[in-house]
């Protein structure tokens, strides 16, 4: 089956291409379809998302909040893109504001951590603070913008079902035309 082979060559690929409606393989009018769920959910190396229309790369967008899943995101994408070293990067955080000084201690601590990680590797990095429900901030933030590369967090089984429950990369996935890492 061509989902199986597509999982089985991506323990040996550095990066898989695919497209978010790939309509030849599923009837129906969910995007992401189950069959891109279960690529991202199940893939062994990085996915990006094309977007429909290409376009060129003025800015690069790391969505984190603190999980090592964003992190290693990031760093995948610095080491495979190295050409956008120059590029525009913005470290995009959608704040809690329920954190308590016990979690808000250590959020200043791994957010000046990574901060310096993207500036050590780019030549232009700058962050940005949204507040409220993450999926919604993250639609606004990328709703008609142009030339983005949105990276965010590699995902692994249960944290990728959990991320979609919660719908913040699925209604990116859906709405949208931008390639997302």
């Amino acid at each position: 089956d061509l989902k199986e082979a597509i999982l089985f060559e991506s323990r040996f690929s550095d990066l898989l291409i695919l497209e978010r409606d790939p309509s030849f393989l599923e009837l129906n009018d969910h995007i992401p379809s189950p069959f891109i769920k279960s690529i991202l959910a199940k893939s062994e190396c990085p996915v990006i998302l094309a977007p429909k229309k290409s376009t060129s790369i003025e800015k690069i967008v790391f969505c984190y909040n603190g999980s090592s899943s964003c992190l290693y995101a990031i760093k995948q994408f610095t080491y495979l893109f190295p050409q956008y070293r120059n590029k525009n990067i913005v470290l995009l955080e959608v704040r809690q504001p329920e954190l308590n000084s016990i979690d808000r201690s250590a959020w200043i601590l791994h957010h000046a951590r990574t901060l310096a990680w993207v500036q050590a590797h780019y030549s232009h990095a700058e962050c940005c603070f949204l507040q409220g429900d993450t999926s919604g901030e993250l639609y606004n933030y990328f709703m008609n913008r142009k030339n983005i590369f949105i990276v965010m967090g590699a995902f692994g089984r249960a944290a990728f079902s959990t991320l979609l429950k919660k719908s913040a990369a699925e209604l990116l996935i859906r709405k949208i035309d931008l390639p997302l890492f």
